[in-house]
């Protein structure tokens, strides 16, 4: 079992990595550009699906007052409609999407009519995280959520179907569904909180919006989805499960139900955002339905070995048949959790770079530490159960069975806390707000192609020397390192600059000193090598006017 589960794991790390997060590919217009007129409408597009969330989407002008506009997504398109007359000047668009992973993106787009205004406000843009507490608060509503599906539909899968049947266990096996019961209402409750938290952290908004004036609004997506599934699913598995003595049709309902629970898990999260879906789901499903397996044996184990204490053979049978499964699901779990991890991951340096590779690492060592217990009872302790000896032994080494199942309960609980914190990280670096601050001016100016952005400051823009400051972003607005240094050619109309000495100063940003003669439009190229064969250059106009 381990060689196969080596080989498939092997396998997992050869499958290319995926991005996550939607992507802004483009705006029209381009950031920084000035327009002779102004246009109906402002769009983005993105290399996924995204959706809007009412008040996610706001447009200033240069004074920083909000201006009437309407926004809509088609699809891979966030199309912001302008007012009819917006007047000249400098306008900032501040964005906020929702990836198809559920998680938030957010940005801001600069750009002219007419001509630049020669001060623009400070606008704060769409936060691209959400307030901690409210992170961390959906963490623990969505890992109280896992601990009711799995709880409700682990036990009856153990009631039903790992339980021995005899006299001696009808007790045990009513006690087992009670106890699902109680998980299922668990189901209810957090899951009912978790979609409340859901709209907070899509939205950016604190705790205050519960309170608030503007109508809150509840997802109506996956999320409503899977939160109905799950609660129809855990309720339709214990009330079957419950009637089930003697109809085989009851029992296929139960487990059926179970199954509508764990389906529901895979619809929300970073699963559906990563190609290809059929796998991906697949192994989601895979893994949410081996730990059910896993942690409802436990607490059935937990409940039936302190029942059945006088009854140490009875009690080493469950055991057995759950112990013989345990070592399997081991496996599932190992290697479906490998290929999801990486799927969304990419690169061991996420491990250790997001949020999301942290807690992973944790979740880990926690699953690491749950499989030593299990292989101490599996291999220690329950042979001494079963062992030749006096009554007396026996029902010693069951009372200690039953002390490090209990143990690996507890831990299997935490394991599910964290798989509820993992729901809502970034497997990407956090970049916080995107702040925009009054230095985008006249002396602001980008270009844009094959995915790579250029922003070049030049002070003073003036005939003379000017300071010029250049960084390379990818299309979300982050520092982008080429493989070596960029170039800078400068030119405008008949007069060629030639190249230009640059200095790195900082991750992707790069200063040079140019001396333009004369006033007009002067054309800055920077060409980005990207690797050995791919090197785009990419033009920036620059209007220099003359000297004071």
């Amino acid at each position: 079992m381990l060689a196969a589960a080596l080989a498939l794991v092997g396998l997992v790390l050869l499958a290319g990595p995926a991005s996550a997060h939607a992507t802004l590919v483009s705006s029209d217009p381009a950031e920084g550009a000035v327009l002779a007129s102004a246009p109906s409408a402002v769009t983005f597009t993105f290399d996924e699906p995204v959706r809007a969330t009412s008040g996610s989407v706001h447009l200033f002008d240069a004074s920083g007052r909000e201006l009437d506009s309407e926004a809509r997504t088609q699809d891979s398109r966030l199309v912001v409609e302008l007012p009819g007359d917006p007047g000249e000047g400098t306008f900032i668009v501040t964005w906020r999407v929702v990836s198809s992973d559920g998680h938030p993106i957010g940005g801001a787009l600069t750009f002219s009519i007419g001509a630049p205004s020669e001060r623009v406000a400070a606008v704060v843009a769409a936060p691209a995280s959400s307030p901690a507490r409210v992170r961390a608060a959906l963490g623990v509503a969505q890992g109280v959520t896992y601990v009711g599906v799995l709880g409700a539909g682990g036990l009856v899968l153990f009631a039903l179907l790992l339980l021995p049947r005899a006299r001696a266990t009808d007790q045990v096996r009513t006690r087992l569904l009670e106890l699902a019961v109680r998980c299922a209402w668990v189901v209810v409750v957090a899951g009912a909180l978790t979609l409340v938290l859901t709209t907070m952290y899509q939205r950016g908004q604190d705790f205050s919006a519960l309170v608030g004036d503007e109508p809150f609004e509840i997802p109506t997506g996956s999320e409503l989805l899977g939160y109905t599934l799950a609660v129809l699913g855990t309720g339709i598995a214990v009330g079957a499960a419950r009637r089930a003595e003697g109809s085989g049709a009851l029992r296929f309902l139960a487990l059926g139900g179970v199954g509508s629970a764990l389906l529901a898990l895979t619809l929300v999260g970073h699963t559906r955002a990563f190609p290809p879906l059929w796998l991906m789901v697949a192994a989601d499903l895979s893994h949410v339905a081996a730990g059910t397996v896993w942690f409802g044996g436990l607490l059935g184990l937990a409940v039936s070995l302190r029942k059945l204490a006088e009854r140490p053979r009875l009690a080493a049978e469950a055991l057995g048949r759950f112990s013989l499964l345990a070592a399997w699901l081991l496996v599932g779990v190992a290697v479906t959790g490998s290929l999801l991890g990486w799927r969304i991951l990419g690169s061991w340096g996420g491990l250790v770079e997001t949020d999301f590779g942290r807690v992973l690492l944790v979740k880990i060592g926690v699953v690491a530490l749950v499989a030593a217990v299990a292989g101490w009872n599996r291999y220690r302790l329950m042979p001494a159960v079963l062992a030749d000896s006096g009554f007396a032994e026996r029902g010693a080494a069951s009372v200690r069975m039953q002390r490090t199942v209990r143990v690996e309960a507890v831990l299997l609980v935490g394991v599910l806390g964290l798989t509820g914190f993992l729901v809502d990280r970034s497997p990407v670096p956090d970049q916080g707000a995107v702040v925009l601050p009054g230095a985008l001016d006249p002396s602001t100016f980008t270009g844009q192609l094959q995915g790579v952005r250029v922003v070049a400051v030049v002070q003073p823009a003036t005939v003379g020397r000017n300071a010029v400051l250049l960084q390379l972003q990818d299309t979300s607005g982050n520092p982008l390192e080429p493989a070596s240094l960029p170039g800078l050619s400068v030119s405008g109309g008949e007069l060629v600059l030639g190249d230009q000495a640059v200095t790195n100063v900082d991750s992707g940003t790069y200063r040079a000193s140019v001396l333009i003669p004369t006033p007009g439009t002067w054309t800055f190229q920077v060409s980005v090598p990207l690797s050995e064969f791919d090197n785009p250059v990419i033009s920036v106009k620059v209007p220099v006017a003359a000297s004071p």
